[in-house]
């Protein structure tokens, strides 16, 4: 962050007591400008029978990928994964637990992981914000994303989360 993002004027380092680095701070508005970034879920939604995994793929994007989504103002991280459930393919969340979050340098984006499992695996994908969505056996569903990608990276760490916790019973 080189600008204040109130007034516009160039911004300087000034230490804080409580950093160890110099925080950019701007002398007019007399306040230190914390980097910000973006926050997103994004999920291993797993079926009913805790045995596939959902898979979508986005318009205009042909590589098969795990439930994301942007948190929204307003939001915590499990409503933002409840809504965009809902809003991507239209299933209803019967557990979910959070697992790991990371940080994503391409979009400057905080990622924070869930695995979840559906009350019933009807999908009803909205085709405005996606083109297709299946389920996929777990095995399947590591061939079928790209290889060195968030998605795999993502689908890894959350399954295998999955697997070590799984739950007896959910609701």
């Amino acid at each position: 962050m080189k600008f204040c993002p109130d007034c516009g004027t160039k911004l300087s380092d000034k230490y804080n007591s409580s950093e160890k680095k110099p925080i950019p701070y701007c002398l007019p508005c007399r306040k230190f400008c914390f980097p910000s970034f973006s926050c997103a879920v994004i999920a291993a939604v797993i079926n009913s029978d805790q045995n596939q995994t959902l898979l979508i793929k986005h318009k205009n994007d042909n590589d098969l990928l795990l439930l994301s989504g942007f948190i929204e103002r307003g939001e915590n991280a499990e409503q933002a994964l409840c809504r965009e459930c809902r809003e991507e393919v239209g299933i209803t969340l019967n557990c979910f637990k959070m697992c790991s979050s990371w940080y994503f340098a391409p979009d400057n984006t905080l990622i924070i992981g869930f695995w979840a499992i559906t009350e019933n695996d009807t999908l009803s994908p909205n085709y405005t914000e996606i083109d297709n969505a299946a389920w996929f056996s777990f095995d399947d569903a590591m061939q079928a994303v790209k290889k060195n990608t968030l998605a795999q990276t993502s689908l890894v760490k959350l399954l295998n989360d999955f697997q070590k916790n799984k739950p007896s019973a959910c609701g």
